[in-house]
């Protein structure tokens, strides 16, 4: 279950304002909670490693 679009633009919105070095070293974990994080790390043009849990 994908989280809602809101939910998808308020993280993307608020994780935007950080500084590059901090937007870098974010870790996903995998769970239905962040199942969005694939379109997140494209919006704010980062990746980060997923843990899977």
């Amino acid at each position: 279950m994908a989280p809602p679009r809101s939910r998808i633009a308020a993280m993307i919105r608020e994780m935007g304002r950080l500084p590059d070095h901090l937007r870098r070293s974010i870790t996903w974990v995998r769970g239905t909670e962040l199942a969005g994080y694939a379109h997140i790390q494209t919006a704010l043009e980062t990746s980060g490693p997923a843990c899977n849990t």
